[in-house]
């Protein structure tokens, strides 16, 4: 229990140098932006080059946590896993077909810094690290806690955004990335690869920007959104369970990510 404890804490460690340190980053952005236009594409850049450099190297000296990048299952069962990326790319392009204004600096950097360094902090640092945390339970209670707690985490980041919209848009954001985070954790440990997390999140946010101009799923909060939402929430759970369900547990290989 002692050895559980000290991954828990290294969670909340982690949580709470990423909310420090993107503090401090918004402080820093907020008093340039005063006296120089800094478009959003650049903001992105400035905010997770940093992060994924403090984090990387808290990892290499700290917590040591080891990320899959080699997938742990055959390419033919590779391809069949990646289904939800399959529909990002069709979104992605049905977006660029049909609208004419596109946002292509925008999308290029949402996708490509939302996607690498929010994959390798939540699934590939905070989910393993949880993983190792529930070790002495069962195989099932292990896995899901891990993912589910990983997955809460992931969207309680998102009320950042409460700072500049709405309580009912953060709040919809917020449901909306605890799901995303589910379907994102099942990715990763399915596949055994953190690439395949990085290319769906990553995909998914270039087809909010280039068409919207904007990295947020902004909506007016009525009763059908709610719903909705709610909605999602319940088959993308379903989703989940599925795939999680105790036959593919035993055959996900979590060797590796518990080393």
């Amino acid at each position: 229990m002692e050895e559980s404890s000290r991954y828990i804490w290294q969670v909340a460690g982690l949580f709470a140098t990423l909310i420090i340190a993107m503090a401090f980053l918004a402080v820093i952005l907020f008093t340039v932006k005063r006296s120089v236009t800094i478009s959003q594409s650049v903001m992105i850049w400035v905010q997770d080059v940093p992060l994924f450099a403090i984090f990387y190297f808290i990892n290499r000296r700290f917590t040591k946590q080891k990320i899959g990048i080699k997938p742990t299952i055959s390419w033919g069962q590779l391809l069949v896993v990646s289904w939800p990326l399959y529909l990002a790319i069709a979104i992605a392009v049905s977006e660029i077909v049909i609208d004419r204004n596109l946002y292509w600096m925008l999308a290029i950097s949402a996708g490509l810094c939302a996607g690498i360094f929010e994959e390798f902090l939540f699934r590939g640092l905070i989910l393993g690290i949880l993983l190792k945390a529930f070790m002495h339970m069962t195989k099932k209670r292990q896995v899901w806690l891990a993912v589910v707690i990983s997955s809460v985490l992931f969207g309680l980041i998102h009320s950042v955004n409460v700072l500049r919209q709405p309580i009912g848009d953060t709040a919809l954001q917020m449901l909306f990335a605890v799901w995303f985070g589910l379907i994102l954790s099942v990715l990763y440990l399915r596949s055994g690869t953190i690439i395949l997390p990085m290319l769906f999140h990553g995909t998914w946010d270039f087809s909010i920007g280039i068409a919207k101009g904007s990295i947020n799923e902004t909506a007016t909060v009525t009763l059908a959104e709610i719903i909705t939402n709610v909605v999602l929430f319940l088959i993308v759970l379903l989703i989940c369970a599925y795939c999680l369900r105790q036959k593919k547990l035993n055959s996900i290989n979590l060797t590796k990510l518990l080393a």
